[in-house]
């Protein structure tokens, strides 16, 4: 899907962007900088970086209008975007990519409650990072809050998941929250991604304030 697409979703913008001469986008009062993007995709060059920010000023704006969640598929490579999954005000309706789709790719997404990933992030992060599957495999995973805060994760030169892995992180996240019905997101999604990456050696990076 291109901008056609995008826009036939979306409808009229209400939060038009501005782009500073260093490249920071603002939306609304919210601004996204180039730093922050710099920190989290830390592979990607200039134009990549631009193709990137371009997703997150889109996913902002879809989120400061309609209050909702929305993922886009990039190409890793091109920068191509290759589709565009809505979602509601909690989740997106159902992630998945079509077998179509091939190669490196890096999917951005906003988050309307501002958290780091969910567990269904991950979960979905391992599934399409899983060896040998002849489909999409992501680069990145990242987040865009609706106060700013961006993340992202990548396998890197951590351990390339398994499906005996995808069961392991899928009981670990289980059992954590089982044994944590006080901790509340962010904080609580936080933990456990800074426990999972720590463990199979993936980056989980958060951008500059």
């Amino acid at each position: 899907m291109g901008s056609k697409s995008f826009i036939w979703w979306v409808g009229k913008i209400e939060s038009p962007a501005t782009i500073a001469d260093n490249g920071d986008a603002t939306v609304g009062s919210m601004t996204i900088t180039m730093d922050s993007l710099r920190a989290i995709y830390p592979t990607l060059n200039d134009n990549q970086l631009i193709v990137a920010r371009n997703a997150h000023v889109m996913l902002l704006q879809v989120g400061l209008f309609r209050r909702a969640e929305m993922a886009i598929v990039l190409d890793r490579h091109t920068g191509a975007e290759l589709l565009i999954i809505p979602g509601d005000i909690s989740s997106i309706r159902r992630f998945v990519i079509p077998d179509y789709i091939t190669g490196e790719v890096i999917v951005v997404h906003n988050h309307p409650n501002n958290s780091t990933f969910s567990a269904s992030d991950i979960l979905s992060f391992t599934i399409y990072s899983l060896r040998n599957v002849g489909r999409a495999v992501i680069d990145y995973l990242s987040t865009q809050g609706h106060n700013g805060n961006v993340y992202s994760i990548s396998i890197g030169d951590g351990e390339r998941p398994t499906m005996s892995t995808f069961v392991d992180i899928r009981d670990t996240i289980r059992n954590y929250f089982s044994h944590s019905r006080a901790a509340k997101p962010p904080e609580s999604f936080d933990v456990i991604n800074c426990y999972l990456c720590e463990k199979f050696g993936w980056n989980y990076r958060r951008g500059v304030d």
